[in-house]
């Protein structure tokens, strides 16, 4: 007889499940399930859709010889944040979930600061800089940031400052190479670098970096990356 088919329509209202797999310390692996009609005489299923390694594929990619073009972009989504004082460090410690004896050895971290039930309120990268810490944090939540690291601040000698005269970049592909010919410091993967008012940011996974500094120093580099 004939082949077994799909019914006409699908399901009025399907479940698709998205799953991330993976432990600390390893890549992640991001599956996309979605569940799928019977055929006739047969049971209801899952039809997995998508599974990607995404180390495995830049490895590979390397290996391949595929070269990414670098790529430099303007985030003016994010904004800066300054914590200074002298009991920045130790105050700092108590609101965000990084640990800041590496970044203080020179690490950036992506951190979380939470609320009183373990709730995140907003998501920031975290890097020293000469005379305390920045966060860069989402444009959109400066206000509430800095309210939410305020209320609890008492005598602590910490200071939280919005710098409007900083600017955030966000540099793609080549970062060793573009960084190193336009004169800038070239930290290690999860490492961020300070020198001559640039601070550089670079992801510990992925081939990017973040740069933050003045507009105009900025731009006085925007030609050479």
């Amino acid at each position: 007889g004939p082949p077994p088919s799909l019914p006409a329509s699908p399901p009025s209202s399907p479940e698709v499940g998205l799953q991330l797999q993976g432990t600390i310390g390893r890549a992640p692996k991001i599956s996309i399930n979605h569940p799928i009609a019977p055929l006739k005489g047969s049971a209801a299923g899952t039809l997995k859709c998508f599974s990607f390694d995404w180390r495995e594929a830049n490895r590979q990619s390397g290996q391949a010889g595929g070269v990414r073009q670098p790529a430099l972009a303007l985030c003016d989504h994010l904004a800066v944040i300054r914590v200074t004082g002298d009991e920045a460090g130790d105050y700092l410690q108590g609101q965000i979930t990084a640990d800041l004896k590496h970044i203080d050895e020179g690490a950036q971290r992506l951190a979380m600061h939470l609320s009183l039930k373990g709730r995140g309120l907003v998501s920031a990268r975290v890097a020293a800089m000469p005379g305390g810490y920045l966060l860069v944090v989402p444009q959109a939540r400066v206000d509430d940031t800095l309210r939410c690291f305020e209320k609890y601040k008492l005598r602590a000698k910490a200071d939280f400052q919005h710098d409007a005269e900083l600017a955030v970049a966000q540099l793609s592909g080549g970062v060793d190479g573009t960084l190193a010919e336009a004169g800038l410091p070239v930290p290690g993967a999860g490492q961020s670098a300070h020198r001559d008012g640039i601070t550089v940011l670079r992801y510990a996974h992925a081939d990017v970096a973040l740069l933050v500094a003045a507009p105009g120093l900025l731009g006085a580099h925007w030609q050479a990356l």
